[in-house]
């Protein structure tokens, strides 16, 4: 897309620099066989920028046309501009060569390019050698041609290095905006990946992510931290007697329950199927009056359903030398012991 727009710019620019010259060599007296390469320049420009703005965009057109401008066009003009070749001709020599260079790639970049060298080195040292092989101006004919065609090829290079400049800005713009779009695509499924669909309940990846920063604090702090792992008795049942839908929809009612109950600094987690985990910060006697209450508030739900049935608890205090693994295997031995004992809730 941006090659393209450049190659307009250096189209257009090449008709406007055509015409300017054709009418600025009438208006000086220069003879009118000088205007032979302007009108075939602007003809093959004309045609190249028609076909641009019909889409009908062709790699081989803009190379042959690169290949024609700097093989003929240019030592033509170097041959007529005579005495004047020393600042005519080098200044759209080094216009084509920095569009040749934003324009094209590999071989094609490299074979211009010599073109574009060898075709300077070739004319000098012909005109050096044999003098009477360019034209010879008078005074003010050298003064009214440069001081119409060096300052058009300047405008120009100039056009040409703004509108790469422009294209730069915008394509950098559209990246900076892609790059904000992927990253909060990023965040997003990030947010997904740590949060359980049914329950809107962190899920076990978010879970173990809230266990690695904890471990981190409690290196500065003493707070009383508590890792809790429950588990619904007897949830199959519920499934296999009423259907997955009502099974869903009791761990929507008590995964509502415990985001009522459980607020920060505290956290809660769907640990898979039908456990729990929890992180409890504070003292002994209030969490164990949040079981009862859990316990309680799930016995109110199963009402609905005629069913009694409880919730089984482990849980520890989180120690410094304990490490994630450490918390997680051993509140899951409390859950373990509490459902073979048939207590409601262990700790260890």
């Amino acid at each position: 897309m941006f090659e393209r727009r450049l190659y307009k710019v250096i189209l257009f620019m090449t008709l406007i620099i055509s015409l300017i010259s054709m009418v600025g060599n009438l208006f000086v007296g220069l003879p009118l066989i000088i205007n032979v390469k302007w009108v075939v320049l602007f003809v093959i420009s004309l045609i190249g920028y028609i076909k641009e703005k019909k889409n009908q965009n062709s790699d081989t057109y803009k190379f042959l046309y690169f290949f024609f401008v700097i093989t003929v066009i240019i030592p033509v003009g170097y041959v007529d501009a005579g005495n004047l070749s020393g600042s005519n001709s080098l200044a759209y020599m080094f216009l084509f060569m920095i569009s040749t260079v934003y324009l094209f790639k590999g071989i094609e970049r490299y074979t211009l390019v010599a073109l574009n060298i060898g075709s300077y080195f070739v004319l000098r040292t012909v005109a050096y050698h044999i003098p009477t092989f360019v034209r010879v101006y008078s005074d003010r004919m050298l003064f009214l041609d440069q001081v119409i065609q060096v300052p058009l090829a300047m405008l120009a290079t100039y056009y040409l290095i703004r509108g790469f400049s422009n294209a730069y800005e915008e394509q950098k713009e559209e990246l900076e905006a892609d790059h904000l779009a992927l990253q909060e695509m990023h965040d997003q499924l990030e947010v997904l990946a740590e949060y359980d669909m049914l329950t809107n309940l962190c899920n076990r990846r978010g879970f173990d992510k809230i266990l690695g920063q904890i471990k981190q604090e409690q290196q500065m702090k003493n707070d009383d931290i508590y890792i809790l792992i429950f588990d619904l008795d007897d949830f199959k049942n519920i499934n296999d007697t009423f259907g997955h839908t009502v099974g869903d929809k009791v761990l929507r009612d008590f995964s509502e329950i415990l985001t009522h109950k459980i607020k920060p600094p505290h956290t809660i987690s769907r640990w898979g199927g039908d456990e729990f985990a929890m992180v409890y910060r504070g003292k002994r006697e209030h969490l164990e009056d949040i079981i009862f209450e859990l316990r309680e508030s799930y016995h109110e739900i199963l009402k609905q359903l005629k069913l009694s049935t409880s919730i089984s608890f482990g849980y520890l205090k989180w120690h410094h030398e304990d490490d994630e693994l450490d918390v997680i295997r051993k509140a899951d031995q409390a859950l373990y012991q509490s459902k073979k004992n048939k207590i409601s809730s262990i700790l260890i």
